[in-house]
């Protein structure tokens, strides 16, 4: 077993919930707004993956977010899943 620090064992996945309350949010002002900013702490992958999958649900389209950035396949895969269950 590794060591592990006080942050990594305060980290939480995402889940199904976080992707429900992103889509509820989103669609609520979907026709009010003309852009979505995304930030995580790091700004790297989570923040991308978010972008990406929104991208893929509104414009059906996300080659810039996986050309420019990494997005996190589990926020990216369970945003979409989500979406796609058309229940939020």
């Amino acid at each position: 077993s590794y060591p592990h620090s006080k942050r990594e064992k305060k980290m939480i996945y995402f889940s199904e919930k976080h992707a429900k309350k992103i889509i509820r949010f989103v669609k609520r002002y979907l026709n009010q707004i003309d852009l979505i900013v995304c930030q995580c702490d790091a700004g790297i992958s989570r923040s991308a993956g978010v972008a990406a999958a929104l991208s893929k649900c509104i414009n059906d389209d996300d080659e810039y977010f996986f050309k420019h950035y990494l997005p996190n396949s589990l926020v990216y895969s369970t945003i979409l899943k989500e979406w796609q269950k058309g229940d939020v």
